[in-house]
């Protein structure tokens, strides 16, 4: 393998998680600290966002089959899920509530359709979740 660039993540603090989309643009680096830094591979790997809504260590990062949407996750905290519409880099409001019942995070998957997120938690219990009305 060569190496096709190389640069520091001066706002990562423990990396914990690399993630590239699959249209290739996107790459994700996730942290201890619970920043998740959005990065544009087609604008020579500018900085685009630091998503702070999690507080604890990123475990997970996936993205949709379209790359559009981000889902980035805890395991160190209940409920700890989010998702982020990219490229705006905007976190979804409506989903999840306080009331989505999501555990502790274990993975989560996207439908290669589209559509459809799985989740699966540390008490072995796995979601399907349809996406709709994502604002």
């Amino acid at each position: 393998f060569d190496i096709e660039r190389r640069w520091n993540d001066i706002t990562s603090i423990g990396i914990t998680k690399l993630r590239i989309s699959p249209n290739g643009r996107f790459l994700a680096v996730g942290s201890n600290t619970g920043f998740v830094n959005v990065y544009d591979r087609m604008k020579n790997n500018i900085l685009i966002k630091s998503i702070e809504n999690l507080i604890t260590r990123i475990s997970c990062i996936e993205f949709s089959h379209d790359s559009q949407v981000m889902c980035i996750s805890s395991n160190a905290k209940k409920d700890a899920l989010r998702l982020v519409h990219l490229p705006s880099c905007k976190v979804f409001k409506n989903w999840p509530t306080p009331l989505t019942p999501l555990g502790k995070i274990s993975n989560v998957a996207f439908a290669p359709s589209g559509g459809l997120l799985a989740t699966g938690n540390e008490q072995g219990r796995v979601r399907l979740w349809k996406l709709t009305d994502l604002a």
